[in-house]
């Protein structure tokens, strides 16, 4: 029997832990530094606010810009738990091989801020949404298999390599985990920072980070909604060559009468890193240091174009029927999008095994060529069910 060790719970972890396990050859241990997650609520920003949700203290920088809060979700079905969850922009190839419930959102769902986008324009459309987490869709039918120990609340410090061959890993607290085969799947941020602490010198690891870079225009409603707080957050989104507008009803509990659009670019050649704090280098509870880098001119004359094109959609009388002000928030923001930190074709090669080292693989988020021109929710997905299948293949 083949005892598989995987680091992280969130939405490729799931995939895997679920495909590996119905190979009765394979044993799985999955270890999540988080809790685990219950159903997803209609309103992400309810979610995002529940305690240990997120990774504490996670900031990034952009070039030379001050931190912002970066939000990666924490716990069993990592971010799919803390996610809008549109599926939307993703290619009909892909959603046709997704194994994930979803649907199309409703009229009767459809916030103030969807309907004027939608009386504006007439390629905005409404979004297909998957129903569940990553936990729930894959890893909840599997917790009874007697091949796999789900462990959370445990952090893992370091990988252990004898001889550039993985054999486990140890835990914050100091103990041991052995396996035959270890795969990373913390995601983009985390994966980077448990193999550079852990000595992997595989060329390239935390290089070529990359995400959606996003302007956020905040909204004043002209009447605000008591009970909109716990509805919908996005249910129409606009896409017009790589510029997306995503449309966001309310800003939750703590922002009553407000509301937001998000304009984001889905491709750009802005490119970033991610290393270890280099006062805690070895401490697995220190946020990394994340930098995405400056945008480039023709990137930020594409994102100032979006932002003015939103800016004449807000002229216009569907949204003066409903928004009293509108203004452009500092900085970057919006997005979570982060991948590429150990990119197949650099760190790790087709199969996910990390180059120079044998039992050590990356299969979630940081393995992805680029960032996709949608979320990273049905990539991650697909890849994580590749590079399962190769693995039983090989075996």
């Amino acid at each position: 029997m083949t005892h598989w060790l995987i680091v992280g719970g969130g939405t490729a972890g799931c995939v895997l832990a679920a495909r590996l396990t119905e190979d009765r050859h394979n044993h799985v241990t999955l270890v999540e530094a988080g809790p685990p997650r219950g159903p997803r609520s209609v309103s992400y920003l309810d979610d995002l606010a529940v305690p240990g949700a997120l990774w504490d203290g996670l900031v990034a920088t952009d070039g030379d810009t001050g931190p912002r809060p970066y939000p990666q979700g924490r716990g069993l079905g990592g971010s799919s738990t803390v996610s809008g969850g549109v599926l939307s922009g993703a290619g009909d190839d892909d959603l046709g091989r997704l194994t994930v419930p979803r649907r199309v959102v409703t009229d009767d769902e459809l916030g103030v801020i969807d309907r004027a986008l939608l009386a504006t324009c007439d390629d905005a459309a409404p979004v297909l949404l998957s129903q569940a987490s990553s936990f729930e869709t894959f890893l909840a039918a599997a917790r009874s298999r007697p091949n796999l120990d789900v462990i959370t609340d445990r952090l893992v410090a370091t990988i252990r390599v004898d001889q550039r061959q993985a054999t486990g890993v140890t835990t914050a607290d100091g103990a041991v985990i052995a396996a035959d085969r270890v795969v990373c799947a913390a995601g983009a941020i985390h994966t980077p920072a448990v193999l550079l602490r852990s000595g992997v010198d595989a060329a390239g690891i935390g290089e070529g980070l990359s995400d959606h870079v996003g302007r956020v225009v905040e909204l004043t409603l002209r009447h605000a909604d008591d009970g909109a707080a716990r509805r919908l957050v996005t249910g129409v989104v606009l896409r017009r060559g790589v510029i997306e507008v995503v449309a966001m009803n309310h800003l939750g509990p703590r922002r009553p009468g407000h509301a937001a659009l998000l304009v984001g670019l889905l491709a750009n050649q802005r490119r970033g890193t991610v290393r270890l704090d280099s006062e805690n280098p070895d401490d697995p509870a220190a946020p990394p240091a994340v930098d995405f880098g400056r945008l480039g001119e023709a990137d930020s004359v594409r994102l100032a174009a979006g932002v003015a094109m939103v800016e004449e959609l807000l002229a216009s009388p569907p949204f003066t029927d409903v928004v009293a002000e509108s203004w452009v928030a500092d900085g970057f923001g919006g997005y979570a999008h982060a991948t590429s930190t150990c990119a197949i074709g650099s760190v790790v090669d087709e199969h996910g095994a990390v180059v120079g080292y044998d039992g050590l693989y990356v299969a979630d988020a940081a393995a992805l060529p680029a960032t996709p021109p949608s979320g990273t929710y049905v990539p991650v997905i697909l890849l994580a069910e590749r590079l399962a299948a190769a693995w039983r293949r090989q075996l």
